[in-house]
């Protein structure tokens, strides 16, 4: 009888040790590994404020060795909740290891430590069936993901090459010397392993020639995927307007009016030697 007594007590005591080592460190700081350990505190005070030692305890320690500069990964996913939550948590696992870079952490540091807060706290409460409105931390985590995953892109796709396209007056069909450049445009992308296209209309006065620019861009794009170009791999930027599909968060070049500018971006030392036609 003693025995049971005394395992709990001793994992409530364990509990308050580590939380109150962690307290004590004060973590802070603009790297990764404080922050991450800055984040893993607070999770800890709210779940001892709730009365879970245990879940307090656990969590300390990450905090504790994030804060001693140890690798802390994020948890592995719990094979043993419901299939749907543990589908969604493993394609949520697969984005944040890919986020857990060197440039991203250095980048961004405080954003990524939330992120992978919020992923084990999201699993944390799946497996309480803890899902109170305002309180998700799976609906905080998938914003919190794209934010980075745009930051990610920027990072990694940073050579740009620029490819200008004009249109015959009034119309929606290439020049024909824009015709070849496009044609040049197809063949140097074949030559690329890894690339994300941007198709940018320029500027319009005048709601008929904003309806003309709306029309040039939305024929690049089908153009690019009629020439084999992977739909995934092409994002539209149209300034002043609702519909922003591009996931890239860095600033467009400017674009005259009647012209559409296809900017290609890949990582740095690509190693393909291609090199943009009409490139500003």
């Amino acid at each position: 009888m003693r025995f049971t007594l005394v395992i709990p007590a001793l994992l409530l005591l364990s509990g308050c040790a580590n939380l109150s080592e962690l307290r004590k460190a004060h973590p802070s700081g603009d790297n990764f590994s404080s922050a991450l350990a800055g984040e893993y505190l607070g999770y800890a005070q709210s779940e001892d404020e709730q009365s879970r030692s245990m879940n307090a305890n656990y969590f300390a320690g990450k905090g504790l060795k994030a804060q001693a500069g140890k690798n802390v990964p994020p948890e592995d996913v719990d094979t043993t909740l419901p299939a749907k939550s543990v589908e969604e948590l493993q394609l949520a696992h697969k984005d944040l290891t890919s986020l857990l870079t060197d440039d991203v952490k250095s980048v961004s540091p405080q954003k990524l430590a939330r992120l992978q807060l919020l992923f084990d706290c999201w699993q944390d409460q799946a497996g309480r069936h803890d899902t109170k409105p305002g309180t998700s931390c799976a609906d905080e985590f998938k914003p919190a993901d794209i934010e980075l995953q745009n930051i990610a892109e920027i990072l990694l796709y940073s050579e740009v090459k620029h490819y200008t396209l004009d249109f015959r007056h009034n119309s929606d069909k290439l020049t024909a010397v824009s015709s070849k450049r496009f044609n040049v445009l197809v063949r140097d992308l074949s030559k690329l392993k890894d690339f994300i296209v941007v198709v940018q209309a320029g500027s319009a006065t005048g709601n008929k020639q904003r309806v003309l620019q709306d029309r040039r861009q939305k024929l690049v794009y089908n153009l690019l995927i009629r020439a084999g170009i992977p739909e995934k791999r092409i994002r539209e930027y149209n300034e002043g307007a609702s519909k922003r599909v591009h996931l890239s968060e860095d600033k467009p070049v400017s674009v005259s009016d009647k012209k559409v500018m296809v900017m290609v971006k890949m990582p740095k030392h690509d190693g393909s030697g291609v090199k943009a036609v009409g490139e500003q």
